[in-house]
């Protein structure tokens, strides 16, 4: 069994992206919400949908809405800044980990699970398929954090490791795209 760790901070792009001066008191935690998203004009909009909320930052996970061009579901659909008025719009279609340079992904199983849930910090999971590769990646926001940190396994479970592949991370903004170096 061969192992491909990717790991990354997208955060720091998310963070620039959407930069602002005013945040909710810092003595605010970490939010873990089920169902529709609380950003404005987000697109995670199912009963079992997750977002991610602290003072600065707020994301919104494909847990039962479908992700954007056959995209496994399980990414972050929505992203926005928070502000001591509220959380302000969506500025996100897709943050996600893409096996094969955007390759068509047929997947057999995509879960999505909170790990950990605390006012200090939140964890989510998710685990889904592409070929013989599981693919894992962990979201991290931790309380008055302005970025979130992701890290991503891709294990190869087949006889034949693949090879020659392009894979990593993506951020779609609303309105365009930055497609930045995985890592």
């Amino acid at each position: 069994m061969k192992s491909f760790l990717q790991s990354g901070c997208i955060g720091v792009i998310l963070a620039l992206m959407l930069l602002s001066s005013q945040v909710l008191a810092a003595g605010e935690g970490v939010q873990v919400i089920k169902g529709p998203t609380p950003i404005p004009n987000g697109d995670a909009q199912s009963a079992q949908d997750l977002t991610l909320v602290n003072s600065k930052l707020a994301v919104a996970f494909a847990v039962e809405t479908g992700a954007p061009w056959g995209v496994a579901r399980g990414g972050v659909l929505d992203g926005a800044v928070v502000t001591e008025d509220g959380i302000q719009l969506d500025h996100v279609t897709l943050i996600d980990f893409i096996p094969n340079n955007w390759s068509s992904w047929p997947t057999t199983y995509q879960r999505v699970e909170v790990v950990k849930e605390s006012p200090e910090e939140a964890v989510i999971r998710t685990e889904r398929d592409w070929g013989q590769c599981d693919l894992v990646t962990e979201y991290t926001l931790s309380k008055g954090s302005d970025r979130m940190h992701m890290k991503t396994t891709m294990t190869n479970n087949g006889e034949n490791p693949e090879k020659d592949i392009l894979s990593g991370y993506v951020l779609w903004c609303t309105g365009g795209s930055h497609f930045g170096p995985a890592g």
